[in-house]
């Protein structure tokens, strides 16, 4: 979202966290063979919660560059319209597309059954079904990475109407608010506080608003060097605090492996310093962390994360059968070579550049 000044260590961190998304959706050294299991699924473990910053910092960047519009026109309606339009555009575009090999598998029976008829009745199957029961498609498209849009949907939302009518306390307590009912339902359940839920609330607005919130707070600042230190000061406590977090909720209250605990939660209190002390890191523009070459890339990182999923799902058969070191390492950077080389063949043709960029 934006199309502000690019920040050169922004992209830096963009790429930072498009690689860690990857890594996220590969599950590096999870099914490895050269340690013992245990050993191995204590690493992948750690290595998961370190890069558990990747979501939570597209957020909140999210949520300063839309600030910075706001902020700099006082059109809260035009800047959020503009923005709204376009992640709708992707997120339905792409889950047509994430959609297409299963519809096809199904015209391919229905052509069987009922001739060319089929297609119109297959289509129709499927739109059927989305209509009787929206909020899935609505919450996640066809993809579970998709969610992403759909969420960032719902904070811009609740975010540009609250600044639109400056409720600005009711917004931070409705962002808030959110959160503690995110973690409730989701990786605080098992507590005597826990909700039970039959939605995920990682969808939807309940994560999501309060990074993006922070953001747009960020965004009344001007950000500089010092913005370093303190980010990292930030995300160092936060990373401490998600750590003992999951580790309390798997002893306490968890079930099964703490390995398998620590891969499938996805947000807990300390993650939201995770995100924060990482976006103001990333806007501290340091010259530490102005590499030409990847930032060029980080202004990739959209088309990257929607269609690394379609090279996931190609070599996953391939993933289930190798686990040596230097395939669970090399399928990260195979997933992330092939993304980020098809991004670029994309961006390269004008019919096809919004789809990635």
């Amino acid at each position: 979202m934006g199309r502000i000044g690019r920040i050169e260590s922004v992209d830096f961190f963009r790429f930072l966290a498009i690689t860690a998304v990857v890594s996220i959706h590969t599950g590096p050294v999870y099914n490895g063979a050269n340690m013992d299991a245990q050993s191995w699924h204590w690493l992948a473990a750690q290595i998961n919660q370190l890069v558990r910053f990747a979501v939570p910092f597209f957020f909140v960047i999210s949520g300063y560059f839309w600030g910075v519009k706001v902020r700099n026109s006082s059109v809260v309606a035009a800047a959020t319209l503009a923005s709204a339009k376009r992640l709708a555009l992707l997120f339905v575009v792409w889950s047509v597309l994430y959609d297409l090999p299963d519809w096809y598998k199904e015209v391919l029976r229905g052509i069987a059954d009922y001739g060319w008829l089929g297609v119109v009745k297959v289509t129709y199957w499927r739109l059927l079904s989305i209509i009787k029961d929206p909020l899935p498609f609505l919450t996640v498209g066809t993809m579970f990475h998709l969610w992403f849009f759909s969420a960032l949907l719902c904070s811009l939302a609740i975010t540009s109407l609250c600044v639109w009518k400056k409720y600005h306390g009711f917004l931070i307590a409705v962002s808030i608010s959110l959160f503690i009912v995110g973690l409730l339902a989701k990786s605080y359940v098992e507590t005597p506080f826990g909700i039970r839920m039959d939605f995920d609330t990682r969808n939807g607005p309940f994560f999501g608003t309060i990074f993006f919130v922070a953001g747009y707070y960020l965004a009344s600042f001007t950000p500089n060097s010092s913005w370093l230190s303190k980010g990292l000061a930030v995300f160092l406590f936060g990373l401490i605090l998600q750590s003992v977090e999951v580790y309390l909720l798997w002893t306490v209250y968890g079930t099964g492996s703490y390995d398998d605990f620590a891969m499938n939660q996805e947000y807990v209190i300390g993650t939201f310093f995770v995100g924060l002390g990482v976006s103001m890191a990333a806007l501290s523009n340091h010259s530490f962390f102005r590499s030409k070459h990847l930032s060029n890339l980080g202004k990739f990182t959209l088309g990257i994360y929607v269609i690394h999923i379609f090279f996931v799902n190609l070599f996953q058969p391939v993933d289930e059968v190798y686990n040596s070191l230097s395939w669970e390492i090399g399928y990260v950077l195979l997933i992330l070579f092939l993304s980020v080389t098809s991004v670029l063949l994309l961006s390269a043709n004008k019919f096809t550049r919004w789809l990635v960029v």
